[in-house]
């Protein structure tokens, strides 16, 4: 039997729904514990944050860490001592990522758009809030256009989550598609066995990768239009919300215990 890859955004694609959480984190865990799945967290938050929520939110254990959207990668043992993957920071570093050169570009927008917390900005990632809910969408092409050039030193990526919009400017190709890809190539874990869920516009780039998926049934409907133009058979639609949208899709592509 295969080792299953499963690779899951936490915020609004885990949360959301505690006792169906609490059930999927039974299901893992026996197949972690029998070496048939590899749990993964692929995730905007801050490490420190997926720390609080292994601790307080009932996460399940994973085996890797990916968190500020894609920028920072974290193998066991986990811990506030822990540091970055070191081989992937010397990765970013050949784009020419400037924090101060971001801030630069987007002085004048601070009327409506907003740092998020400290913990959000890292040397090789910039966070903020769009402040203005009336035309959020023309923010972010403002913000895009901005950060164009050079080509390849900027990527700037939006989630939204319910009427809040918040964008990351990483380095250029940077995201969690290519870092999921960096990382399942570093340990040689076999990627035809790995399964994506998410939710938000952060997750689309797991999708550009090629990777099998499942998108919950509250996943923005920016997304769900997103993944429109890919194959049927690489994603599926769950119709339940949150972990029971996580476990619909896995019983869907039959990952063992699952599809019982």
């Amino acid at each position: 039997m295969p080792t299953w890859n499963l690779v899951f955004d936490i915020d609004f694609t885990l949360t959301g729904d505690v006792s169906s959480l609490r059930k999927l984190g039974q299901k893992l865990e026996h197949l972690q514990q029998v070496g048939h799945a590899r749990v993964l967290f692929c995730t905007g938050r801050p490490y420190s944050d997926v720390l609080h929520g292994l601790k307080h939110e009932e996460l399940p254990q994973p085996e890797a860490i990916i968190a500020q959207t894609g920028a920072e990668l974290y193998l066991p043992p986990f811990g506030s001592f822990s540091t970055p993957l070191h081989d992937w920071q010397l990765q970013l570093e050949r784009f020419g990522f400037s924090v101060e050169e971001v801030h630069q570009r987007l002085i004048d927008l601070n009327d409506v758009i907003s740092l998020e917390a400290a913990n959000c900005q890292i040397p090789h990632k910039v966070s903020y809030a769009i402040m203005d809910p009336k035309q959020p969408l023309e923010w972010l092409a403002e913000i895009s256009r901005r950060m164009v050039e050079p080509v390849g030193r900027y990527q700037v990526i939006c989630a939204a989550f319910g009427e809040s919009y918040y964008v990351d400017i990483l380095p250029g190709m940077v995201n969690k598609g290519k870092a999921l890809r960096y990382l399942l190539e570093l340990l040689k874990w076999q990627e035809a066995n790995t399964i994506v869920a998410g939710d938000s516009g952060n997750d689309q780039s797991m999708f550009d990768e090629g990777f099998r998926g499942i998108l919950v049934g509250n996943a923005r409907p920016e997304v769900k239009e997103y993944l429109q133009k890919f194959p049927a058979e690489q994603f599926y639609q769950s119709k339940q919300n949150y972990a029971k949208g996580v476990l619909e899709g896995l019983a869907h592509w039959r990952v063992p215990t699952f599809d019982d």
